[in-house]
């Protein structure tokens, strides 16, 4: 959802190898008179210089959450239990 990365907090930021494959959705509305959609691409910019499994995605859309956004965040969702399930059951077997 729309947000930003601070950037008093990129000194607390742990190590990129501690931040492997972390699954991280970041949405952001186009029209964000709140939050400009310049925090939501910095923030994809700062993501993508680290070893996560990002997935930034924009939306038509103000300073809101749309039922496509939150739909697409609640299937977002459900992919990371299904993987997390997976990955549990096959590190059981």
């Amino acid at each position: 959802m729309s947000g930003r990365i601070l950037p008093e907090i990129s000194d607390l930021i742990v190590p990129p190898e501690n931040l492997r494959g972390l699954p991280i959705l970041v949405q952001h509305g186009e029209f964000d008179q709140k939050l400009t959609v310049a925090h939501g691409r910095r923030s994809q910019r700062i993501l993508s210089g680290l070893p996560v499994a990002l997935d930034y995605r924009e939306y038509a859309m103000r300073h809101e959450i749309t039922a496509k956004s939150l739909a697409e965040a609640a299937s977002w969702l459900d992919a990371q239990i299904l993987r997390a399930d997976a990955a549990t059951a096959t590190a059981t077997e």
